[in-house]
């Protein structure tokens, strides 16, 4: 059995929206531990970017983190709201996700 794409009847998320799913984490930011670069280059991708991003990826339900960076990088509403103000490279993206934090 197939099953119908549901996505036609999705609407596209807004800055209203997402902040109002961002709120409650944007409030705990302060009391987050200050993220330290392992090297001599600053963090460019800091841990609200990488919060934004994890929600942005689960409300719109990407299929992979490469989508997810696609649009970060070519969405109007993605590169202004959710993204770091100078973008993000494949390499620090996945570099955050996969390592930061393990210590």
């Amino acid at each position: 059995m197939k099953l119908p794409n549901l996505n036609k009847f999705r609407k596209k998320l807004n800055s209203k929206t997402f902040t109002r799913f961002f709120k409650p984490v944007e409030e705990l930011i302060p009391e987050m531990p200050e993220q330290k670069s392992g090297c001599n280059k600053p963090i460019k991708f800091n841990a609200e970017d990488q919060l934004k991003s994890l929600i942005y990826y689960h409300l719109e339900c990407f299929d992979s983190g490469r989508h997810l960076l696609d649009e970060l990088n070519n969405d109007n509403f993605a590169k202004t709201v959710i993204a770091p103000e100078d973008g993000i490279k494949k390499s620090t993206f996945f570099e955050a996700l996969n390592e930061r934090g393990l210590e």
